[in-house]
């Protein structure tokens, strides 16, 4: 996914069943939709060492993420928990996880299922919008 990238987001796929860990989904807070992984659902424990994420104490195989070689990730984003998340929450990470801000932060923290809007389907690039860096 590129800076700009547009989405196509299923309204109802979370409409009669919560997201489950692994599933990417789309929150809106603040008036912002945001696009994060489903890393742990309500009941869950969640920590971290040295960017190894582990749910109920099993550690997590993620091809998926992404760490830059170039950035410097604060403590937080790294080391934290464990942490038991609140029945009708989900903890959300980026794929992108040196510089994603997720729910590891506190500015961020546990995403209510109130604030899920749903799950991207397709994603794509506007014909007035050049390719930019990378943000996965």
């Amino acid at each position: 996914m590129f800076k700009g990238d547009m989405f196509i987001v299923d309204l109802r796929a979370f409409r009669n069943k919560p997201p489950d860990a692994g599933e990417i989904g789309v929150y809106k807070r603040d008036g912002t939709y945001f696009v994060k992984r489903v890393i742990a659902v309500g009941g869950d424990v969640i920590s971290s060492e040295d960017g190894v994420v582990a749910v109920n104490e099993k550690q997590l195989q993620e091809p998926f993420a992404h760490h830059s070689h170039d950035s410097d990730p604060p403590g937080w984003a790294n080391n934290f928990g464990p942490i038991k998340v609140p029945p009708g929450k989900i903890f959300v990470m980026g794929d992108n996880r040196d510089v994603s801000l997720d729910s590891r932060s506190e500015e961020v923290g546990f995403i209510d299922l109130k604030e899920v809007a749903g799950r991207p389907l397709y994603n794509y690039r506007p014909l007035n919008v050049r390719v930019g860096k990378d943000i996965r």
